[in-house]
């Protein structure tokens, strides 16, 4: 039965992203130039839900027993296990805006997601030393770089979704956190071999790529 008197449920979703970036690149001297950055991202998650009906309220709700005078009251009222139960009238028409209240609840979850970077690489034209092959126009070049990265994540939500208490959003919803981390290192070649002659282009190039990642549960 949905809770047409007490209006629609209602979910408040929002989602909120933050970004910064700053970074530097320039020479070093005739050979070697390099890049370097630092990112930061940010998303807030925020919901929250209206209008749900409580399981365990609604449990109570409909356990009515013979009160003062023959007034229908709640079990949990004349055991004292909840004074504030107020019976609820499920084949009724106009259910009493005290059950309503009594048994809508809302629900609560919130979250961050981060994201660090940061990262430097060095490109060197080795050609200025001389390193070049006498078939080709460029000189060798080289990268190196490193480049740091982690992510987290944490979620919470209310007693309400973590016990599956709402009676419109099925299992529990439960709290979670973690974060990883990631070191790279790298590095990169490329050997003209032959350039604007018998072959119009020769280039070999490579790259090595080390990364160590650490997962903090």
């Amino acid at each position: 039965r949905r809770n047409v008197e007490g209006g629609p449920r209602r979910d408040d979703l929002q989602h909120t992203s933050y970004r910064g970036l700053l970074g530097m690149k320039g020479d070093l001297g005739e050979a070697w130039s390099y890049d370097a950055y630092y990112q930061y991202g940010r998303t807030n998650f925020a919901e929250t839900y209206y209008n749900d009906f409580s399981v365990a309220r609604l449990t109570k709700a409909m356990d009515v027993v013979a009160g003062p005078g023959g007034t229908a009251i709640c079990r949990s009222v004349r055991d004292g296990t909840d004074p504030n139960c107020v019976p609820w009238d499920i084949w009724g028409l106009n259910p009493s805006a005290a059950s309503i209240s009594y048994l809508q609840t809302p629900g609560f979850q919130r979250g961050i997601n981060t994201q660090q970077i940061a990262s430097v690489a060095f490109v060197g034209d080795l050609g200025a030393y001389g390193l070049k092959m006498p078939t080709a126009n460029d000189g060798f070049g080289l990268v190196l770089g490193a480049e740091y990265r982690k992510e987290s994540l944490e979620f919470i939500s209310d007693a309400a979704f973590q016990t599956g208490d709402l009676a419109g959003q099925g299992a529990p919803t439960l709290p979670v956190s973690g974060s990883y981390n990631v070191k790279e290192f790298f590095a990169e070649a490329r050997l003209p071999l032959v350039q604007e002659s018998f072959i119009h282009d020769l280039t070999v190039t490579g790259g090595y790529r080390r990364s160590s990642y650490n997962v903090d549960g």
